[in-house]
């Protein structure tokens, strides 16, 4: 056989088996470790998930599509110590939910932004107050009201997305397109202001996240969302510091860190750590732990493993 049919029958194999050119596992994590089960049969399908400022060892949780408008607070073990319903709220497709600390203020912020077929004109950012774990029963449901209602739209018209979280430093909503290659981040001002409650924002685009690598022709192949979706973002943190941001994948864990005085346009365009994601086939939910750049993943499963990966 010549030289140059040999290295045409390799690079077909290399084409065809998907010959990947992710980066290497990073060693600023360790493997995961289960700390938790969420066995709540309420809780089946959970969609985003965030670290309480007021309390500690406390997370914030809420289901997919098709639930009434509520979250739930868990302790470390998944067990639910509480439930919060938001009475001027829907729940079309709620995506993801921050918590942040503004002007000595904790917040939740819940994104109703899912739109698997780009054609929602009725997304909605929801701003609560985050109430104190003393004011919660596990037994019980507490009313409260959004302080403030955004209606959101992009300024390229409609998207799916499911990753959002707030930079309290830049005073910034930050959000990730999920069915896009690469994906690209927008962001819209922070305004926690009642008297402009209800007035509509438009998502700017800042910078496709180039560093998010879309999956080999071999990982396309694989069945399910590890195989042709596997680098659609499913959730979207910042660390308390504001140094480190995590978009999660059905694949992957990609940390990104911003250096010095830059801001989250320049940190997004350099190469990410990339952290496999192990034993959960639906990735769905991330969240870093207070004061920590240890990060928080579940899925959108019933009896929901929560892992714990540990910054090295």
């Amino acid at each position: 056989m010549s030289r140059s049919l040999c290295t045409a029958y390799f690079l077909a194999f290399l084409l065809l088996s998907g010959c990947s050119t992710l980066p290497q596992p990073s060693e600023a994590y360790a493997a995961p470790q289960q700390f938790a089960t969420v066995r709540e049969p309420d809780m089946t399908e959970l969609s985003g998930i965030t670290a309480s400022r007021l309390n500690p060892d406390i997370y914030w949780t809420h289901n997919d599509s098709g639930d009434s408008p509520r979250l739930f607070a868990i302790d470390g073990t998944g067990r639910r110590v509480g439930t919060i319903a938001i009475a001027n709220a829907t729940a079309v497709d709620w995506e993801d939910i921050a918590s942040f600390t503004l002007d000595g203020e904790s917040w939740l912020l819940i994104a109703d932004v899912g739109d698997n077929f780009a054609v929602r004109h009725n997304l909605k950012l929801y701003f609560v107050r985050e109430p104190d774990l003393s004011q919660l029963s596990p037994d019980a449901v507490s009313v409260v009201n959004a302080e403030v209602v955004q209606p959101l739209s992009f300024v390229d018209g409609p998207r799916d997305c499911e990753g959002v979280t707030v930079c309290p430093r830049s005073r910034k909503i930050m959000m990730i397109s999920k069915r896009t290659e690469p994906p690209v981040l927008y962001e819209v001002p922070l305004d926690l202001d009642p008297a402009r409650s209800g007035i509509a924002r438009v998502a700017q685009r800042v910078v496709p996240l180039s560093g998010i690598i879309p999956p080999t022709a071999a990982e396309r192949a694989i069945p399910g969302r590890l195989g042709q979706y596997r680098s659609q973002v499913t959730a979207f943190d910042i660390s308390t510091d504001g140094r480190r941001a995590a978009a999660l994948t059905y694949g992957n864990i990609w940390v990104f860190e911003r250096q010095g005085s830059e801001d989250w346009s320049q940190a997004f365009q350099r190469p990410p750590h990339r952290i496999p994601v192990r034993d959960l086939p639906q990735a769905e939910a991330v969240c870093f732990v207070p004061d920590s750049y240890d990060l928080i993943v579940t899925t959108e499963r019933g009896d929901a493993p929560v892992q714990r990966y540990h910054a090295n």
